[in-house]
């Protein structure tokens, strides 16, 4: 416990209400908690063990699927999940960002079980925010849940990926001008080099996976020998995959894209 929250009790990210002290550390309150835990539940068994949205036409399992916590319903304001992606986009509220970080070091400890052997080759990356957004919040939101991410897995985090000033906000797009607008305003950083590493990439919501496309090739192409993509929450608005499952989050999908030139090879 904190001094200033004798003086300040923390309020639930989801109903506003006063927590228990037992409560202090985490974003909701017991009854918003079990809400998430149901949610959580629910997708587990919807897809019979690790949620995954696959996000590419590659075949290979070095990149293109990405694990996820729970789903999530754009524009249901009162859900506890959009609840807790605003704490953590609109104000970075601590306790949201740990939370994020813990659910998600939980989900990567489950389904990468070498990690523990190899902690040497592995480096954490996130889907920047548009500029615009870090100007008008005053930081990137999932840049603090890869630093927290980094403490609880002992996995560096590295700025590998930047975004072009001129960037559009994705959800206001389709889907083929999502892709356009993902691909054209992301860069690898100067001199940025992921020779033989596994990148563990990060993000907050999956929609169709443009961006976690865009990002994961531009990673393939800096040297990286493989993506593990993990985020918080997938819309269920996205068209969804004809899938199996194939220990744990390997998922075989099956749906029809159009390849574009620049599309990475897989070596």
């Amino acid at each position: 416990m904190k001094i200033r929250d004798l003086f300040f009790p923390p309020k639930c990210a989801a109903c506003g209400t006063l927590l228990d002290v037992s409560m202090f550390a985490e974003p909701f309150c017991e009854h918003c908690m079990a809400k998430w835990e149901f949610s959580k539940k629910a997708a587990f068994d919807e897809y019979h063990g690790q949620p995954t949205r696959v996000f590419t036409d590659c075949d290979c399992d070095k990149y293109g699927r990405a694990m996820f916590v729970l789903y999530y319903e754009p524009r249901q304001y009162s859900n506890v999940e959009s609840k807790l992606l605003f704490s953590i986009k609109d104000r970075g509220e601590e306790r949201s960002v740990d939370f994020a970080a813990r659910e998600l070091a939980d989900m990567i400890r489950r389904n990468v079980p070498f990690l523990d052997n190899t902690r040497d080759n592995f480096v954490i990356v996130w889907v920047p925010r548009r500029i615009g957004a870090v100007r008008e919040h005053g930081f990137d939101h999932m840049e603090k849940v890869a630093k927290r991410l980094s403490h609880y897995l002992s996995v560096p985090f590295e700025r590998i990926i930047r975004r072009r000033p001129f960037a559009f906000e994705q959800k206001h797009l389709s889907l083929k001008k999502r892709k356009r607008n993902a691909n054209a305003t992301m860069s690898l950083t100067k001199n940025a080099s992921l020779e033989n590493k596994t990148v563990i990439l990060i993000d907050d919501i999956v929609t169709t996976g443009a961006s976690l496309e865009a990002a994961s090739s531009l990673l393939m192409h800096s040297g990286a020998s493989q993506v593990i993509t993990a985020v918080l929450c997938a819309s269920r608005s996205a068209q969804k995959d004809t899938y199996r499952t194939k220990n744990g989050f390997n998922i075989i999908k099956n749906r029809k894209s159009e390849k574009r030139p620049d599309d990475f090879e897989c070596r």
